[in-house]
């Protein structure tokens, strides 16, 4: 009869083992998806303040933004054999005319407006 306890309380045993060992890879799983990946840049950040500064790479860019020109609207039907082009830009803005790829003029933007391009 001893023989037959000793089992049953091995096999019990084996079984609490490995419950415990599934809902603790479970909680771990858990932890590391909501909480690991915050930790982990934190860590990276850390680790990199010990970086010696010839290592580091500053970038300057001193490119502004230039706004593009705003053309006024064309019309779709005319009987002339020309059409005009024109709009607003930003004063001394230069303004290049392309028609199917190939530079048709150029213009200079004077307060805000440009100067109509005929094609």
């Amino acid at each position: 009869m001893k023989h037959s306890h000793l089992k049953k309380h091995l096999q019990q045993q084996i079984i609490r083992n490995i419950l415990l060992s599934v809902g603790g890879i479970i909680i771990l799983i858990f932890l590391l998806a909501t909480v690991g990946t915050q930790l982990l840049i934190n860590f990276s950040l850390f680790l990199d303040k010990f970086k010696s500064p010839s290592q580091t790479t500053i970038v300057k860019d001193n490119a502004t933004y230039v706004e593009p020109p705003t053309l006024n609207a064309i019309n779709s039907a005319t009987n002339s054999a020309k059409t005009t082009i024109n709009g607003y830009g930003v004063s001394k803005q230069k303004i290049n005319l392309y028609v199917n790829g190939k530079l048709v003029d150029k213009t200079t933007v004077t307060s805000n407006k440009f100067l109509p391009f005929l094609t």
